[in-house]
């Protein structure tokens, strides 16, 4: 089983090695470090999230271990079972073992999560010239729109992303991924209504549950600033109806209470809800946030004087949360401005 013959043997020999003598527990390794790194990522709800989860260098420093051991793995696996060699029919020099180019993407992804974006652009690039015809090309191509937009890049990550799109053989299981990429690249370049719009697609093809609730997340957040309040008050209804974790729920409802339409007749179930959640005791740190967004629905029925005394319950709860804190005398603040009465 030489890696200098072209034969069936041969091949399944050095493919069945590469993948599962070393790419299979490379892959899992990178798998358990981005998990570790994406659990590490701190949301901040009082503000538009993240699209992507990947931490910042000092987070990344954690899973350096999984992600040097899976790129050594997958390194031996290139070194021993590489066969570059002629086909019998075309004469044609290129790899023959179908598993080296998935170890290259698994060093370049490991690259990535290691926040080393240089080397993973050159890995991303290799691929992406020398496996043509690759399967994982499109995979690569995505990957390395990623670097180029971690690196500030906008230029360069256009170009792919335009490529991209016009490919017709693109995986229908990486849309959801491209989508979020591309909202990515627009909210970078301050464009908030096509950013709306890929978050649109992204919610729609994204694979994992997750994924699709953290997008439609980030577009009702988008749209809730835009003040396109039904359809942010919409998507935060879709994002409770997808379980997502506790925290990001929590944040739904206390949002979605800030976007209610007064003439969709909803008013009275959001307050029930919210006065519900105000009991349980779970939500004893989060006072301060369901009093702010009672005071947002009282807002909305013009009961100015309800607003502000829960606005200044809010203040009292705050015990932690500055930024609750400082949302809530915001609040007060552009509520005497206008009466005007400049002292309060």
């Amino acid at each position: 089983c030489s890696v200098k013959k072209n034969n069936v043997v041969s091949r399944n020999y050095h493919g069945m090695i590469t993948h599962y003598n070393f790419f299979f527990n490379a892959r899992e390794r990178v798998r358990t470090g981005s998990q570790s790194l994406a659990t590490s990522h701190e949301d901040k709800y009082d503000r538009v999230l993240s699209i992507f989860k990947y931490g910042d260098l000092n987070k990344a420093k954690a899973v350096f271990p999984d992600m040097d051991e899976a790129m050594k793995k997958v390194s031996i696996a290139i070194s021993r079972n590489s066969m570059v060699l002629k086909g019998k029919k075309d004469n044609k020099v290129e790899e023959r073992n179908k598993w080296i180019d998935d170890c290259y993407l698994l060093i370049g992804k490991a690259q990535f999560y290691k926040h080393d974006f240089w080397s993973s652009i050159e890995t991303f690039q290799y691929i992406s010239s020398e496996y043509k015809e690759s399967e994982i090309r499109p995979e690569a191509l995505l990957w390395l729109c990623k670097s180029y937009l971690e690196l500030g890049k906008t230029l360069d990550a256009e170009y792919l992303l335009d490529y991209l799109k016009n490919d017709k053989k693109f995986p229908e299981n990486l849309k959801g991924d491209y989508n979020a990429v591309v909202a990515q690249y627009h909210l970078m370049k301050d464009d908030t209504p096509r950013a709306i719009e890929s978050l649109r697609k992204a919610s729609a093809t994204a694979v994992k549950k997750d994924d699709r609730a953290r997008y439609t997340f980030i577009l009702a957040q988008l749209l809730q600033k835009q003040d396109s309040l039904q359809e942010a008050f919409s998507n935060y209804e879709k994002v409770i109806k997808m379980n997502p974790i506790y925290e990001m729920s929590f944040n739904a409802r206390i949002n979605r209470a800030r976007c209610y339409d007064i003439n969709s007749g909803s008013g009275e179930i959001v307050k029930k809800e919210l006065n519900k959640m105000l009991k349980d005791e779970k939500n004893e740190e989060y006072k301060d946030q369901i009093y702010y967004a009672l005071a947002g629905v009282a807002q909305q029925e013009k009961d100015e004087a309800l607003a502000i005394t829960l606005l200044n319950q809010s203040v009292r709860a705050s015990t932690s949360n500055t930024s609750q804190l400082a949302q809530s005398y915001l609040a007060l603040g552009n509520i005497f401005y206008k009466r005007p009465q400049y002292l309060p």
